[in-house]
């Protein structure tokens, strides 16, 4: 995916997580979220997304 568009998207922030996510890409790293995946909808409700 294009990094401007990734920009675009995100807004703040963008360096922090274009960052992680080329390490992700790359394979160097991974991340869980264990409440995103314990309580689903009402995290992302939570989060505002």
């Amino acid at each position: 995916m294009n990094e401007s568009y990734l920009k675009a998207f995100v807004g703040g922030n963008t360096s922090y997580y274009l960052y992680y996510w080329r390490l992700v890409r790359e394979g160097k790293r991974a991340s869980f979220n264990l409440h995103a995946f314990l309580f689903g909808i009402f995290w992302v409700i939570y989060r505002r997304m």
